[in-house]
């Protein structure tokens, strides 16, 4: 499942000591994202309630995660990320 995969990708980042350019540990890779191969998606989103997808379960071929800063100030569940410099690099690199 999407969640497994995630789950292992964070435990290898933090056997291995991994930290983002501040110093935190990370959950996915600060300058790369996370591959889940085949990955069954069960149900609709929120604006549905969740409710089981019509038609069955879908499988997709695979799904990319990554985790992007936070430069926006309204959002309220998420703190802004300082940085000072080198955005526009860490944007690319995680698209190589």
């Amino acid at each position: 499942t999407l969640y497994d995969s995630l789950r292992r990708t964070a435990h290898e980042l933090f056997r291995e000591g991994e930290r983002d350019s501040a110093g935190r540990r990370v959950h996915i890779p600060e300058r790369g994202a996370v591959l889940s191969l085949g990955v069954w998606v069960l149900r609709d989103g929120t604006d549905t309630g969740y409710r089981p997808l019509e038609g069955g379960p879908l499988e997709l071929a695979g799904v990319v995660s990554l985790a992007m800063p936070n430069l926006n100030r309204s959002v309220r569940d998420s703190p802004v990320a300082v940085r000072d410099e080198g955005y526009p690099e860490l944007l690319e690199a995680k698209w190589r």
